[in-house]
């Protein structure tokens, strides 16, 4: 199954971090698919917590940085700055 991410390793990507504008190549790129509803899906507690081990399904890229999900990157500086003019970038929590 291919997926579809919004940057692959080696890409220049544009984020926040320590309420600065930084930018770095991916170093690496994790995806998580977990469509399984562990919270109805689960007959047994043991099964809940293996599904819920690997967490919601995101994708999340590294940089020399840290970790930043998909949703806190921009493939541009002008998207990074456009996103802080209007105050929509989502703030690094990881």
């Amino acid at each position: 199954m291919e997926i579809k991410t919004k940057a692959n390793i080696g890409d220049n990507i544009f984020y926040i971090d320590d309420n600065r504008p930084c930018s770095a190549p991916v170093i690496s790129i994790k995806v998580v698919l977990n469509e399984s509803d562990a919270e109805k899906k689960a007959s047994t507690e043991e099964q809940k917590k293996i599904w819920l081990a690997f967490g919601s399904a995101c994708v999340e890229y590294k940089t020399i940085h840290g970790r930043y999900f998909e949703s806190q990157i921009y493939l541009t500086r002008e998207d990074l700055g456009e996103a802080i003019a209007d105050g929509s970038f989502d703030r690094k929590t990881t």
